[in-house]
């Protein structure tokens, strides 16, 4: 299973066990000034460790 985010970021997990096939971390992020009645803010952002190239190159 492969997920798409809005950062341009492709995460791909087993589809049985639901665990990414590549490393991923967690990045903390700054939350100064969060928007009143947003609830739980969370404090890190998750980040593929490994870049996967999808497709084939062509050499011209």
């Amino acid at each position: 299973m492969a997920q798409i985010t809005k950062q341009g970021y492709l995460f791909i997990f087993d589809r049985l066990t639901g665990k990414p096939l590549f490393d991923v971390r967690e990045v903390p992020v700054e939350n100064a000034d969060p928007i009143p009645g947003e609830g739980l803010v969370s404090l890190t952002n998750v980040q593929p460790m490994r870049i996967v190239e999808l497709g084939l190159r062509y050499r011209f």
